[in-house]
């Protein structure tokens, strides 16, 4: 007979409750609240940036229609030129035609006031982009501007006296002398004279980078770094800056490593989505093969927390952990599939905060049983191990998994249905040096640790 607990389905651990509520939201919520905070700071950074630089009485919208439909500037009032003009200093990012930007330089040049200044500089440090050829035109002309600004504006003056800043190299430049300096790398924005909820811009990415990949060996503690990553919020930079305290930070500490992994995955993604751990083609190769050595490992000490605790708190077979762990490096892809029982055993591991969200799949049928699997994929094949004793290893091809795409689904029918259990042997011994199948099923008795290893050299 089922006790009130099985019939109210209420299984309530006290000792776990509080660090089952460090794990209440799903990661695709953070994702899309910070994609949202995200756009609500750039509303904020342009609306701070225009501020009372831009006549509210000026209707921007139309004369932009205008200009990216004709490619030119439309005809202006003698009255209104002016304050379009400086309107327009804030708004080139949302002009793609070469020629229309000639036409505002032109016309910028011809009716210059010391007012276009800080939609240019604006302009410039938020949309950082010296491969465009657009960008670099503005920029050489705000350039240009500074070199003969003979006015009291302390900020203007500072970027005239500063120009280097505003070299393609500027930015390196300036996170090498920020770090040089022994200043913090948040003394970014105030060293330009700006506040610091700029730090969003995309000129600060590059300076970021070359603040921590200067004498990387000086960076010890990673709240500033959360912090910094947080405020600048751009993917260039935590594709290019998180990689490098993955890759180059040595003897990495338990707690630099959960703090990597967590950051890794909140700031880039699932270390098994190719396309989120991806930059840009123009990005330097070095980026490029350090993000990718960096996914690798994050993906290792992934592994290697998912085979402790299962085989740790789901099964308790120290030989098949033993195992397992040997091929943390080879294992591609991993998932867990059980039971609710299952996933609130392992979600209140302080070890898999985060990480369990999208890697467990959930059988419907026996919702409360102790029956679990891990799966493990290693060179297209599938290894399913099962958490009940006597349970045979089944080993399949891609093509015929028992549940067809299996890595993305998150519910299946039952724990059961994946087994074959007419499966033939994996690794059949009837001969003196045995054979292998490509697949099948293989129990584990004897020295089964040395047959399944030369499997899977073999395959």
């Amino acid at each position: 007979m089922e006790n009130i607990n099985d019939l109210l389905n209420f299984h309530f651990k006290a000792d776990t409750f509080a660090k089952m509520g460090m794990n209440v939201i799903n990661t695709n919520l953070i994702d899309g609240v910070k994609n949202k905070i995200s756009e609500l700071k750039e509303i904020s950074n342009k609306i701070d940036a225009i501020g009372s630089g831009v006549d509210k009485s000026i209707d921007i919208n139309p004369i932009l229609a205008y200009i990216n439909k004709y490619e030119s500037l439309p005809e202006l009032s003698m009255k209104n030129e002016k304050k379009v003009l400086r309107a327009l200093c804030y708004y080139l990012s949302e002009i793609n035609s070469n020629n229309a930007i000639s036409d505002i330089l032109q016309s910028l040049e011809r009716k210059w006031q010391n007012s276009f200044y800080c939609g240019l500089i604006d302009y410039v440090f938020q949309f950082w982009n010296p491969v465009s050829q657009n960008f670099c035109r503005v920029r050489d002309f705000l350039r240009s501007k500074l070199h003969s600004y003979d006015g009291t504006n302390s900020r203007y003056i500072f970027i005239r006296d500063n120009i280097k800043y505003l070299e393609n190299n500027g930015p390196t430049i300036l996170g090498v002398e920020l770090k040089l300096g022994k200043k913090p790398v948040l003394s970014c924005t105030e060293a330009l004279g700006m506040s610091e909820q700029k730090i969003s811009y995309k000129y600060f990415s590059d300076v970021i980078y070359s603040y921590y990949k200067y004498k990387f060996e000086e960076c010890n503690g990673y709240d500033d770094l959360v912090k910094v990553l947080n405020l600048h919020n751009n993917s260039l930079t935590d594709k290019s800056v998180i990689p490098l305290f993955i890759t180059r930070k040595k003897n990495l500490t338990t707690s630099w490593k959960d703090v990597l992994e967590s950051l890794s995955k909140q700031r880039i993604g699932d270390c098994e989505n190719n396309a989120k751990w991806s930059l840009p083609i123009e990005v330097e190769t070095d980026r490029h093969e350090m993000l990718k050595q960096a996914q690798n490992m994050i993906r290792i000490w992934t592994n290697e927390k998912y085979i402790s605790i299962y085989f740790e708190k789901c099964v308790d077979d120290p030989r098949r952990k033993t195992f397992w762990l040997k091929y943390i490096k080879d294992i591609e892809r991993i998932r867990i599939a059980g039971s609710r029982v299952t996933k609130q055993t392992m979600s209140t591991d302080v070890r898999l905060i985060q990480l369990l969200h999208g890697k467990f799949i959930l059988g419907t049928n026996n919702t409360r049983s102790d029956t679990s699997a891990i799966i493990m994929q290693i060179r297209g094949k599938i290894y399913i191990e099962f958490s009940e004793t006597g349970n045979a290893l089944y080993v399949y091809q891609e093509h015929n998994l028992p549940i067809n795409k299996l890595f993305s689904c998150f519910t299946i029918q039952s724990i059961n249905s994946l087994k074959r259990t007419n499966m033939d042997q994996l690794i059949d011994t009837s001969y003196w040096n045995g054979y292998d199948n490509d697949y099948g099923r293989m129990v584990h008795i004897g020295e089964w640790e040395h047959r399944l290893s030369n499997y899977i050299s073999r395959h």
